[in-house]
C-alpha cells in the first residue's frame, strides 16, 4: 500500500466519523430509504433541488452503516451539491469508487454506492410520478425500504429509519460481514 491509499483511508474514516451534511431537511424535493440487505447498512438521502429543477441545492443524509457506506454518503452529499440532476442521474458505480479512491472488494460495492443509488432511486420515484426531471430507473444496489415523495411524508422522518449502535460496526467492515 502506497502513501497515497493511506491518505484516501483516512480520509474515509474522517468522513465516517465527522459526516458532512448529516441530518435532514425540512423540506425536501424528495426522500429515499434505502438498505443494504447484505450487510444491514440502512441510508435515507434528502435532496431539494433548486427553483428551476435542474440542480440539486441542498442534500442531508441520516442512517447507520460501515465505513464505506457512511463515508461514500458523506462524501457524495459534498459532491452533490449544484450538480447538475443530469449529471447525478449518470453517476455510476465507477464514479463512486473513484471518489473513494481505495480499491473496494466485490462484496462493499453495495455498501459504496448505497447513498448514490438512494439518491437516483429517489429521483427515479418522483420521475414516476412527474416529479422529476431524472429520466429513468437506474441500476439497482440494494432493495430499498421505502421510496417516497417527501410531500407524502405522513409520519416524523426518525421514524423512517431505525438507528442501531454506531460502535457495532467496525470501520473495515460491515456489521453481518465475516
Amino acid at each position: 500500500m502506497g502513501l497515497g491509499s493511506d491518505m484516501y483511508r483516512q480520509q474515509i474514516l474522517d468522513h465516517y466519523k465527522n459526516p458532512r451534511n448529516y441530518g435532514e431537511l425540512e423540506d425536501p424535493d424528495f426522500t429515499h430509504v434505502g438498505e443494504n440487505p447484505s450487510c444491514g447498512d440502512t441510508i435515507r438521502i434528502d435532496i431539494q433541488l433548486d427553483d428551476a429543477g435542474e440542480a440539486v441545492e441542498a442534500v442531508r443524509f441520516t442512517g447507520d452503516g460501515c465505513a464505506i457506506s457512511m463515508a461514500s454518503a458523506s462524501m457524495l452529499s459534498e459532491r452533490l451539491h449544484g450538480m447538475a440532476v443530469d449529471e447525478l442521474d449518470a453517476l455510476d458505480t465507477d464514479d463512486v469508487t473513484e471518489m473513494l479512491g481505495v480499491d473496494i472488494s466485490p462484496m462493499r460495492v453495495k455498501c459504496a454506492v448505497l447513498g448514490r443509488q438512494g439518491a437516483q432511486d429517489g429521483a427515479a420515484a418522483g420521475d414516476e410520478a412527474g416529479d422529476s426531471p431524472f429520466s429513468g430507473a437506474p441500476e439497482s444496489a440494494g432493495t430499498p425500504a421505502s421510496v417516497v415523495p417527501a410531500s407524502a411524508l405522513t409520519v416524523p422522518a426518525s421514524a423512517l429509519v431505525v438507528p442501531t449502535n454506531r460502535n457495532a460496526n467496525t470501520p473495515s467492515g460491515c456489521r453481518n460481514s465475516s
